[in-house]
């Protein structure tokens, strides 16, 4: 009976294992089915990190070209009415083999982050890259999130660029350099509004 138990225990424990490893690089096997249910619901999340004074050079690039280890490098979809907004990495169809896809049906904000917080001082520059079709009926914008030392959100906004409503791909670039209220910043892109955006070929790097 003991070895019995043993052999159970071993067998849940490597199918739990499993299921994280599935979570953290998003294959979507048991999504639909189990991801609602204890305990699956609490080994899906990608949490986020701080990197603090991190050197000059590149902090995030993806193309999205391998889907499963792009979705290491982003938190994830936060949506207001997230029952109504989906993200997926995957084919583009639109002249870009591989890009980040959201369908919004909510007219309500939704949000997708870099994984990393990255930490700041006043006068560091960063600059970011990326291309973005916005064909939804909101705003859209490739953007920073500050916040300070602890953690508080100063500027949902910052640094950020509008997306201009269209079928073309458009080329969004910033260079910004930091002030000295906030302690951390965030890359990613929001939007709100029914319609699709697609997102392609980003580049977030320190300057100095």
């Amino acid at each position: 009976m003991k070895y019995f138990l043993l052999i159970i225990s071993g067998i849940i424990l490597l199918f739990l294992s499993a299921y994280w490893v599935k979570c953290q690089f998003g294959i979507n096997v048991f999504e639909s089915s189990l991801s609602k249910y204890f305990p699956f619901k609490y080994l899906q999340g990608r949490s986020t990190h701080i990197v603090e004074n991190p050197k000059s050079g590149k902090l995030l690039a993806d193309s999205f070209e391998i889907p499963i280890w792009s979705k290491r490098n982003w938190s994830g979809l936060w949506a207001r009415e997230k029952d109504l907004v989906v993200s997926t990495l995957g084919d583009c169809s639109l002249g870009s083999s591989k890009c980040l896809h959201i369908v919004s049906k909510s007219s309500k904000d939704w949000a997708y982050q870099h994984i990393n917080n990255i930490g700041v001082a006043k006068g560091d520059v960063f600059r970011y890259q990326a291309r973005v079709i916005n064909k939804s009926d909101g705003d859209v914008y490739v953007r920073m999130v500050a916040y300070d030392k602890n953690m508080k959100a100063l500027n949902w906004n910052y640094a950020g660029k509008k997306i201009a409503q269209g079928v073309d791909w458009v080329d969004v670039k910033n260079e910004f350099m930091v002030d000295g209220l906030m302690k951390y910043i965030r890359f990613g892109i929001s939007g709100s509004g029914v319609g699709a955006v697609w997102m392609d070929d980003v580049v977030f790097e320190k300057m100095r």
